[in-house]
């Protein structure tokens, strides 16, 4: 089982989700966590589903603290 932490710092960039699936599919990644204090609900919905995990549990961020999503 591969894992990958990853403060990603950017999940709302243009090509963030094309990265993470290819990152994902290079490395055979299992469990993967990323970190961004500054994701909202809104636009971490809307993210989520595009990276191809079967399942998934998000913190959301609060200023800076939260913001971990486990895929």
């Amino acid at each position: 089982m591969n894992t990958l932490a990853w403060n990603c710092r950017g999940t709302c960039a243009r090509g963030f989700g094309s990265l993470v699936k290819d990152t994902s599919k290079e490395y055979e990644t299992s469990l993967m966590f990323l970190l961004e204090t500054h994701s909202y609900k809104d636009s971490t919905n809307r993210i989520i589903p595009k990276l191809g995990f079967n399942n998934h549990f998000i913190q959301d961020g609060h200023g800076q603290s939260g913001g971990v999503w486990c895929l």
